[in-house]
């Protein structure tokens, strides 16, 4: 079994468990498993192993990959009905996914280097979060936000450092990037230290990143994308857009964090705001444009700003207005769907170019 279709299975599986979670909304500690660890852990682990296998250097076993995907998948059940396993497990898919993905990065030379060996990092960062989990030190909620904070968010950073700057043809900046990394390095470990200010240096590294990845050159990138036929100027549409809506939810995330550092906002209320909006949005960037390659399915791209528009929105009114979210969250999926739909198109690259028969059917 090829290393991208090993991955491909984990994506699919945090897509499956993030329908489910949705569905069991009103059985909270399964709900709460299956988003948190589901949608964060498992769907980005996926994806991480991709990328890495995009690399093509020398790859690990397949065996190992094998055990990484297979604990990382079980991962989300386990929370919800087997709580006194999750560290273990939790442990197991760390220690082998970080294994795993040095094996790929360890020989990444270039631009892409520094973005490559960052993928390592938040496995780091889970080991010591599932060994203080085993040692009874980690509550439940600052179990979900820390690991909202330690993985999908620092693997956003690697990924977005390397592929967004590359797509527009320049490089990622050093200064901001080390910022970057200091700064949630530092917060994570005053965070795992039980410092609560720990979790607003890490919803603070959101900004630097930003600046790394180079958001203040949205208008070049528009007007490269300005430039291209018409599927793939709205594909790079998308995409920046994308960008943009999260770097709303980054400001969104680092207001509420320091509210709740305060006293004046829920921890819950940060958690969701992190997945939802943060991770979220993320995720509705690269999604449509990744998944139907990873999966060799057709794609019919009608890009929209309207799942960005949704998610966001339903970010915004989690609190106090839960069944509207809930709503609007449910909405902006369906928005996502249409985006993909499957349509009778040849599968390309949708930030390429063109084929005959997309311009023949963008016609009619």
């Amino acid at each position: 079994m090829k290393p991208r279709a090993i991955g491909a299975v984990a994506a699919v599986a945090g897509i499956v468990y993030t329908v489910l979670g949705l569905a069991l909304v009103e059985e909270p500690r399964v709900h709460m498993a299956l988003l948190g660890l589901g949608a964060a852990y498992v769907f980005a682990a996926g994806v991480a192993i991709v990328y890495a296998a995009s690399f093509r250097g020398a790859g690990p076993r397949e065996e190992l990959l094998l055990i990484h995907v297979a604990s990382t998948v079980v991962l989300p059940l386990v929370a919800g009905y087997f709580w006194d396993y999750v560290a273990p497990v939790l442990l197991v898919s760390a220690v082998s996914g970080l294994y795993a993905i040095y094996v790929y990065v360890r020989s990444v030379g270039g631009d892409a280097r520094v973005p490559a060996l960052l993928l390592c990092y938040p496995y780091l960062a889970v080991v010591p979060l599932a060994l203080l989990l085993q040692a009874g030190r980690v509550w439940l909620l600052d179990f979900y936000l820390l690991l909202a904070y330690l993985f999908p968010v620092p693997m956003i950073y690697a990924v977005s450092l390397h592929s967004f700057p590359k797509t527009y043809g320049y490089r990622f900046s050093w200064p901001w990037t080390a910022a970057t990394l200091l700064t949630h390095a530092a917060g994570a470990t005053l965070a795992l230290a039980g410092l609560q200010a720990g979790f607003v240096l890490m919803a603070a590294s959101m900004v630097p990143y930003l600046l790394a990845i180079g958001i203040h050159r949205v208008p070049e990138a528009l007007g490269f994308a300005s430039k291209l036929g018409s599927a793939a100027r709205k594909a790079h549409t998308y995409l920046v857009t994308g960008y943009l809506f999260a770097a709303a939810a980054a400001i969104y995330v680092l207001y509420l964090q320091v509210m709740a550092y305060l006293g004046d906002a829920p921890l819950l209320q940060v958690i969701h705001a992190v997945l939802m909006g943060f991770v979220g949005m993320h995720i509705y960037t690269h999604a449509p444009l990744m998944l139907p390659v990873m999966l060799a399915t057709p794609t019919a791209r009608r890009y929209t700003p309207t799942p960005y528009m949704l998610l966001l929105a339903s970010t915004l009114a989690r609190y106090p207005y839960p069944d509207l979210s809930y709503g609007l969250m449910v909405a902006s999926l369906v928005a996502l769907v249409l985006v993909v739909k499957p349509a009778r198109r040849k599968i390309i690259s949708p930030l390429t170019k063109e084929t005959n028969t997309s311009r023949r059917s963008s016609a009619r």
